[in-house]
């Protein structure tokens, strides 16, 4: 991760060689990302092993100055080497003011409900999906591990000049990426936006969270920032052609787009698994498929859908990658054994959070039915999908 220190919100505890960040006044368990190696020994203890792999696509660059290795990580082409100790092990699969905003909002942004015990955003505002809880928060700091592992321990893929003036994160979640971009460019400013005020109250000085629903008219004027990120709204937006168009609206000429959204379908490398509509992996997709339908948000979401949505907006420059992150510690290579550890701790914070509204509330199933369709068998990888487009030149 690039210079994702937090400027004095790490600090040192026993062992020494373990470093942890304060989060929201407590302390998180997760190991800062210069020791994440060494805490693997121990951070492993906590997981189960199992043969699980996610599979990525993200956009290749086109230009030449920018640095190849952040795509370098296990290729969508490649097969990860198994390791055997992991098998013989026996384990299992499982392994300023943040109200301040460019919108006019109301009381009902701050509304939630609750499902099944997990918090999430009002029905009043939005139909969004994934919860906005601690659990979920939680699981969204543990994604932005291997995300930003996913690209060579960068946080962008995009060739954006080295000093950009402001950066726009467009469903910010806790904030995360938009500090560590804060604390990578501090001459810049960072705007994070989302739904939810889940984001700390602490901050670099150049980071500004605001309350805002993407999918409202931006009031940013044209031509305000030189990057914007989006990652992770699947299922959250109902006409992805108008984002598009604001994004690029709100982009400087020469300004750079990148977006990353996953496949809910799952996936197998077991030639022994047969992968047709009756599999469970393609029964769990179309089950968010229907959900996301019934309330206009689509998760059919993928790499020729989003690259067409780019060209049609005017943006250039528009490719796209694969990749393939295992989830659990089975493969041989030691890096991506540590991030498929990352990948199934996300896995398994996320899941009951993910189906309960989409599953249980739109199409009607129980608490109990929604819990046994979370039981898959260990071996399964995801695909995941980014877009990185040129704006206007």
């Amino acid at each position: 991760m690039q210079n994702s220190h937090h400027r004095g919100h790490w600090r040192e505890l026993v062992p020494t060689w373990l470093t942890y960040m304060t989060v929201r006044g407590k302390e998180n368990w997760l190991p800062s990302p210069t020791c994440r190696v060494s805490a693997l020994r121990d951070f492993l203890a906590l997981l189960r092993c199992s043969a699980i792999s996610l599979h990525f696509s993200s956009p290749t660059i086109p230009r030449l100055h920018f640095n190849p290795e952040a795509f370098n990580m296990a290729s969508g082409q490649d097969v990860i080497e198994f390791d055997p100790i992991a098998a013989d092990s026996g384990e299992n699969a499982e392994g300023e003011s943040i109200l301040e905003s460019t919108t006019s909002i109301t009381s009902s942004l701050l509304e939630y409900r609750q499902i099944h015990g997990r918090t999430y955003q009002s029905s009043k505002t939005t139909e969004y999906w994934a919860p906005n809880d601690d659990k979920h928060i939680s699981a969204f700091d543990v994604a932005h591990q291997w995300l930003t592992m996913m690209l060579s321990d960068k946080l962008y893929a995009a060739p954006i000049t080295e000093n950009p003036s402001r950066i726009l994160d467009v469903g910010t979640g806790t904030g995360i990426w938009a500090i560590d971009m804060a604390d990578a460019f501090p001459s810049a400013q960072v705007i994070g936006t989302d739904i939810s005020p889940t984001q700390p109250s602490w901050a670099p000085p150049n980071v500004l969270f605001q309350i805002d629903d993407a999918q409202l008219e931006w009031t940013f004027p044209d031509n305000s920032f030189d990057f914007i990120h989006i990652r992770y709204l699947h299922g959250a937006i109902s006409d992805w052609p108008k984002l598009y168009a604001q994004v690029f609206r709100c982009l400087k000429p020469g300004g750079w787009f990148q977006h990353i959204e996953p496949n809910i379908e799952l996936r197998s490398d077991n030639p022994d698994i047969p992968y047709d509509d009756n599999h469970v992996y393609k029964q769990w997709a179309k089950l968010f498929y229907d959900a996301g339908d019934k309330i206009n948000r689509s998760f059919r979401i993928n790499e020729d859908i989003m690259v067409g949505w780019a060209n049609s907006t005017g943006f250039t420059d528009v490719t796209h990658k694969s990749f393939k992150i295992p989830i659990g510690g089975w493969p041989k290579d030691k890096r991506l054994k540590e991030m498929g550890t990352y990948t199934a701790l996300y896995m398994n914070m996320s899941l009951d959070g993910f189906a309960l509204f989409p599953i249980g509330q739109i199409l009607g199933w129980t608490l109990e039915e929604v819990q046994e369709c979370e039981s898959f068998p260990a071996v399964i990888y995801l695909l995941m999908w980014s877009t990185v487009a040129l704006g206007v030149t």
